[in-house]
C-alpha cells in the first residue's frame, strides 16, 4: 500500500503494527485484528484514491511549475504525457476551468510579480526569467490580466 498508493507512514507507527500483533494471543484474535486492519486499510485508500486523470492532471501542473520558464509547445506535452494535444486540452480545462495556456499564464505572471516585489531585477530580466522572449508581449500580457504596467506594478507592491 504504501509504495504502490506512494502512502509515506513513519517507522514509529510500523514498529506499533508489530507491537499491536505480538500482543494478540489466539488465532480469532489475529482474525479479528487483520479484518479490522483490512477495512481501515480499505477506508483510507477510498478516502485517498486518485484516479488516472487527477493523477495526468497532478503531473501535468508540477511540469508547468518546474518547467514555466521554458517554452511550452502543446505537441511536445502530448508525446511527454502520450495523449493527444487536444484531448489533454479538454481533460486540463474541466479539471481546473483554464486552458493549459491561461494556467502557464497565471504561473508565469504569479512569478513575474514575486520577483517585481522582492528583487531589484530589471523588467527585461525578470520577461526572460518567467518564460517571455519579448519585453513587450510580456507588458502587455502583465497588464491585460493585472490590470497594470510590470513597472507600476513594482511601485505599489515592492516589499521594503
Amino acid at each position: 500500500i504504501e509504495s504502490e498508493y506512494e502512502v509515506n507512514k513513519s517507522g514509529g507507527e510500523r514498529y506499533l503494527v508489530y507491537q499491536e500483533l505480538n500482543q494478540l494471543q489466539s488465532l480469532e484474535e489475529i482474525r479479528v485484528w487483520l479484518q479490522q486492519f483490512i477495512e481501515q486499510s480499505t477506508a483510507f485508500l477510498n478516502e485517498n484514491h486518485v484516479s488516472y486523470n487527477e493523477k495526468l492532471i497532478i503531473d501535468l501542473k508540477s511540469f508547468i511549475h518546474a518547467n514555466y520558464k521554458e517554452p511550452i509547445v502543446l505537441d511536445d506535452l502530448g508525446k511527454l504525457f502520450h495523449k493527444n494535444p487536444a484531448y489533454l486540452c479538454s481533460l486540463f480545462s474541466k479539471a481546473v476551468g483554464n486552458t493549459i495556456f491561461e494556467y502557464i499564464t497565471k504561473v508565469r505572471l504569479n512569478n513575474a510579480k514575486k520577483l517585481l516585489r522582492t528583487t531589484n531585477l530589471k523588467v527585461s530580466e525578470i520577461c526572460k526569467q518567467v518564460g517571455y522572449e519579448n519585453q513587450k508581449y510580456f507588458n502587455q500580457v502583465f497588464k491585460k490580466n493585472i490590470g497594470t504596467t510590470p513597472g507600476l506594478y513594482r511601485s505599489q507592491h515592492i516589499l521594503k
